[in-house]
């Protein structure tokens, strides 16, 4: 997985599926004892969509790369993802959350995560040399899929920041926690949940929904698909095809079969 580049969270989490599948046939006496039928079983067993997805992926991984039983997960149907539309904040709605937080360093976070798309993986490891002013772009290293990019510094951004170092001092990384470790995601989603239910704002919101915003609002001021892709970090364009889904543009310039009768 680290030679194809996974993140250092999908390792993580690929790992503590593997040990709960080894954990539940640890009577077997080796992991090639357990049959097709159990595997299946297990599978089968597991309640959450996404988890079961994850972890017929490792089991596949493990079977084919590291056992060399290729054929005992070949006979059990990968499950299909649900095509599901990411949640979208409207302008006055993103503006509102990344302007709550009292403290600079929660709104300097959030005003980063909305105006430049970055992942909260890649907000957390952003250094502080990261920010190019001169240029007005944000490098990003080793993001998703081990891909280096550049994104958006917006002027509004730009300004908190200024205004945030003047307060915050951080040393290596942008956003620090105690001792000057890297912040953690757990807490940047605190501030989000925080500041939505404040605001009595009736969607889920998480660090990601910003990015979902980022791109569709982008798109709706006529920014090229393909640049939306390179801000992103997608290595398909059919990734970032998923926001012409949400986009309230074209839609708007359709007018409601009822409403044509009636003004008809």
């Amino acid at each position: 997985m680290n030679l194809q580049g996974k993140s250092k969270v999908t390792v993580a989490t690929y790992k503590s599926l593997l040990k709960s599948f080894l954990i539940r046939y640890k009577y077997k006496p080796e992991p090639d004892h357990i049959n097709s039928s159990e595997i299946k079983g297990y599978l089968v067993a597991i309640r959450s969509r996404s988890t079961l997805i994850q972890t017929h992926s490792v089991l596949n991984i493990f079977y084919t790369n590291v056992i060399g039983q290729h054929t005992k997960i070949d006979k059990i149907s990968r499950p299909k993802r649900k095509n599901k539309l990411p949640v979208v904040l409207n302008k006055k709605e993103a503006l509102a959350i990344i302007n709550q937080p009292s403290y600079i360093k929660h709104r300097a976070m959030l005003y980063l995560l909305y105006s430049s798309g970055i992942r909260i993986s890649e907000l957390l490891n952003l250094k502080v040399k990261d920010i190019d002013s001169d240029r007005m772009v944000i490098h990003i290293w080793d993001g998703k899929g081990g891909k280096d990019r550049i994104t958006l510094l917006g002027r509004a951004t730009l300004h908190i920041l200024r205004e945030y170092f003047k307060v915050c001092r951080p040393k290596l990384y942008l956003f620090e926690g105690a001792d000057y470790s890297k912040y953690s995601s757990a807490s940047v989603n605190k501030v989000i949940g925080r500041a939505t239910r404040e605001l009595s704002i009736n969607k889920v919101v998480t660090a990601h929904t910003f990015r979902h915003s980022f791109a569709t609002q982008l798109l709706e001021n006529k920014v090229d698909l393909f640049k939306i892709q390179k801000l992103l970090g997608h290595s398909s364009i059919k990734t970032t095809q998923i926001y012409l889904q949400v986009s309230s543009e074209e839609i708007e310039s359709i007018v409601s079969p009822l409403d044509f009768a009636i003004a008809g």
